[in-house]
Formats: structure tokens, sequence, C-alpha cells
């Protein structure tokens, strides 16, 4: 990896998170083994 990439890099996992909704989504639902999980 260049410096200057590395830098990038190092500067984007510093920050803050942001949650994606798409995953917020996914794991909120109840896996198929867990009472009360929807059937389909």
């Amino acid at each position: 990896m260049i410096p200057k990439g590395f830098e990038a890099f190092i500067q984007a996992i510093a920050g803050p998170a942001t949650p994606v909704p798409e995953m917020v989504a996914f794991l909120s639902c109840k896996a198929p083994w867990e009472k009360g999980a929807a059937k389909r």
C-alpha cells in the first residue's frame, strides 16, 4: 500500500462508525432456531 493510501485507510478506520441500515435490519432478525422466528 502506498503511503497516501495507507493514510486514507487509517483515517477511515479511526473515524466514527456509521450504521448501515441493511445490516441493522438483518442483524435485528431472529435466527431460524430462536423462539418467535418467522416461518417461511
